[in-house]
């Protein structure tokens, strides 16, 4: 209560420290963090592909959150893991060039720099030139990308960008994913969707 009004405080894990959302896990949630996070730093088992499953307001942002600045604290040097997170609002995504675009985004390269690196010549040469500043960011390094809202993003790709983004991180075994969803893609059950299989499931039980 501040001067006779209350005050609503509400909860941004986004905006907390590691300490905040450290104590704030529940051991549920804190056990299935410690999880995903010893297969991120074990690379040596190949790429991770982690998908968190769970209605809005059940903490899967809480997670991510954890998950990115414990890493991000870790590895600050970025030699050995880098870390980038997708904006949470991730819109307008319906190629493996607009994936990337966000990616360079989240390595901070600015809206200049990004048209600088990436529009020469034509839309192939775009996507040649996308990958390129890619592999010089990440380096090789082991690489976790965290997407947040991941079945908004696959809406908006047709089959065929489906599986161009697949082939993408196939051919890039130092990139590891952990998302999260409110619910599964459209037609994941079905053998023939490119991302059928693809990802570790974890369903959260809302809080």
């Amino acid at each position: 209560m501040i001067d006779g009004f209350r005050v609503q405080m509400l909860f941004s894990p986004q905006n907390s420290n590691l300490e905040t959302l450290d104590k704030t896990l529940t051991p549920e949630y804190r056990k299935l963090a410690d999880i995903i996070l010893r297969r991120i730093k074990d690379h040596t088992g190949g790429a991770q592909y982690e998908l968190i499953i769970g209605p809005r307001g059940s903490g899967k942002t809480h997670i991510l959150s954890f998950i990115y600045k414990t890493l991000k604290k870790e590895y600050a040097d970025g030699t050995k893991l880098k870390v980038i997170r997708l904006s949470e609002e991730e819109r307008g995504l319906t190629s493996l060039l607009d994936f990337l675009r966000a990616c360079l985004r989240a390595f901070d390269l600015s809206p200049e720099e990004i048209v600088r690196y990436v529009t020469r010549g034509d839309a192939e040469t775009y996507l040649i030139a996308a990958e390129e500043q890619f592999r010089k960011l990440t380096n090789n390094i082991p690489t976790l990308i965290l997407i947040e809202n991941l079945s908004d993003i696959f809406r908006g790709f047709k089959d065929d960008d489906l599986l161009d983004l697949r082939g993408f991180f196939q051919t890039h075994p130092n990139i590891s994913i952990t998302a999260s969803s409110v619910s599964l893609y459209k037609s994941s059950s079905k053998p023939d969707h490119p991302f059928y299989g693809f990802f570790n499931i974890h369903t959260l039980i809302p809080l």
